[in-house]
């Protein structure tokens, strides 16, 4: 089973890389400081950087490993990678704990349930769940979703049997091939938790979420997403925060905070590890 797991994940990382970066990490590097500057001379000769990653964060041992094109591609704000998203959210599990708050927000690796790389419908229903069943009282689970060329969020409330869907670019709500998955998914793990399953889930549009200003910041954007409802350390605001708030955007601040904050982390994670 992990030998099966290793290898989406490789499959994941070849797949979901986006497109390269306009500029190489050597000819990057001059141009950067602080954090990026010492990833940069961790990976000078094309080296990746591992790490391994508690059972606790995404309900399984697994990797993470971070290459050239991911620093590159934070250090410029391209589209960001699966390895980016999901080292992220390991930064964020810190945070949870930090709070308190791991009984109430669990996380499923990106790798587990996009589109691309991600093995069958089936396989990836079956990844999610095993997750959902492990859900303790009132925990929501946040799953980010590439469906090949664009990232979103969603928010799983297993207890309540609702789904929320969080996209940047504030589509309706999915159908088709990843609303079904989630579907049957959460139908599976309510069948394993051996709780009365309902007809179908429901589906909730949050209407309140900022959106991205063009096609580039989709994943730094569901960073954010994480981010913010994490730092709210009040589940019981969610709902309301997220449906009821007017349009608005992420300021380039806010979404430095979210870049330094990875790169200060994988520092701490990937190189003083080495």
């Amino acid at each position: 089973m992990r030998k099966r797991l290793q290898e989406e994940e490789k499959t994941f990382r070849t797949a979901v890389q986006m497109e390269e970066a306009d500029v190489t990490l050597a000819e990057l590097a001059p141009n950067l400081s602080g954090p990026y500057e010492m990833l940069c001379t961790a990976m000078k000769d094309g080296r990746e950087l591992s790490s391994n990653i508690e059972p606790e964060v995404f309900g399984y041992i697994c990797s993470i490993y971070i290459t050239g094109n991911d620093v590159v591609v934070i250090a410029t704000m391209e589209k960001v990678t699966g390895n980016l998203i999901a080292s992220y959210q390991r930064y964020l599990y810190s945070k949870l704990e930090a709070y308190r708050m791991v009984d109430m927000v669990a996380f499923v690796h990106p790798s587990q349930i996009g589109a691309v790389g991600c093995g069958t419908g089936t396989q990836r229903t079956e990844n999610i769940a095993k997750r959902l069943a492990t859900a303790k009282p009132g925990q929501v689970f946040m799953l980010p979703y590439n469906s090949g060329d664009h990232w979103t969020l969603t928010v799983v409330d297993p207890d309540n049997d609702t789904v929320y869907f969080m996209d940047p670019v504030r589509r309706r709500i999915p159908c088709g091939d990843w609303a079904k998955i989630v579907k049957d998914a959460m139908v599976m793990a309510n069948t394993a938790r051996k709780r009365n399953v309902r007809s179908s889930m429901i589906p909730k549009n949050l209407a309140g979420m900022p959106f991205q200003p063009s096609d580039k910041e989709c994943g730094y954007y569901v960073m954010g997403y994480m981010r913010e409802i994490i730092e709210d350390k009040d589940m019981s605001r969610f709902v309301t925060k997220w449906d009821k708030r007017g349009s608005c955007k992420y300021t380039r601040e806010y979404l430095d905070e979210v870049r330094n904050e990875w790169a200060d982390f994988a520092v701490k994670k990937y190189v003083k590890e080495l």
